[in-house]
């Protein structure tokens, strides 16, 4: 029988905001929105929080998600997420009968209708490709500059930059969200990455795009989620 399961990976370590998955947003712990987001779909079976953290955990389970330890080397900083999937995937004997969805807890604004879009998608597709939630780059990367060894700015793409430095003359350029990537258990497996070799994209707008990775965020994202209309 087909199964639907969410897990929300979030380390107890964080480097540039601290103690970031327990963070309060307007009152509600961070890791709480990606919980609430994915048990309000209604399409789990399982709703995951993966930490290494006790106090995560805790949290978790008030949220009314379940609580799965991960072994402490999993917990480093410089592990890969997709590795941490791997051992979940192994340990709870999940396969090509289950779906995953991942939902990173650094994109609160993401809200269930996301994950419903993006799951559709993946079921439309009849699970054969994995889907990645991404977000237009505000400036093509075509235009993109680096400082040089002579401290000037340099473009990367120099023969892009030279036919044109007008926006709507390039191509539209796309990044993961960290908002919701889903494939079959076992299709993670044979992934070395998170969001795999040529997903399916599910293009989201840059509004809810936002993952906090700077303290300058928290605020921004504060304020958005005070304006944001109930999901339906």
């Amino acid at each position: 029988m087909y199964k639907r399961f969410a897990c929300i990976p979030a380390r107890g370590g964080s480097v540039r905001v601290p103690r970031k998955n327990l963070l309060e947003i307007n009152g509600k712990p961070l890791l709480a929105y990606a919980v609430d987001s994915a048990l309000a779909t209604g399409l789990f079976d399982e709703v995951f929080v993966n930490s290494d953290s006790d106090e995560i955990l805790q949290v978790a389970e008030r949220c009314g998600a379940q609580a799965y330890r991960r072994p402490l080397q999993l917990g480093r900083g410089d592990v890969f997420l997709v590795h941490l999937l791997h051992e979940m995937i192994k340990n709870m004997e999940w396969g090509e009968s289950e779906m995953l969805a991942v939902l990173l807890p650094t994109c609160p604004l993401r809200r269930p209708h996301h994950i419903r879009e993006a799951v559709e998608l993946f079921e439309k597709h009849g699970g054969s490709h994995s889907v990645a939630s991404v977000c237009e780059y505000e400036t093509p990367i075509h235009l993109a500059q680096f400082v040089d060894h002579e401290g000037r700015l340099s473009p990367y793409f120099p023969d892009d930059y030279l036919r044109s430095t007008r926006s709507t003359d390039h191509p539209a350029a796309f990044r993961f969200n960290e908002a919701v990537v889903i494939n079959s258990a076992q299709g993670f497996l044979g992934q070395n990455t998170l969001i795999g070799s040529r997903p399916l994209p599910y293009i989201m707008d840059p509004a809810h795009s936002i993952a906090i990775d700077y303290d300058y965020q928290v605020n921004m994202v504060s304020s958005m989620l005070q304006f944001e209309d109930t999901d339906r």
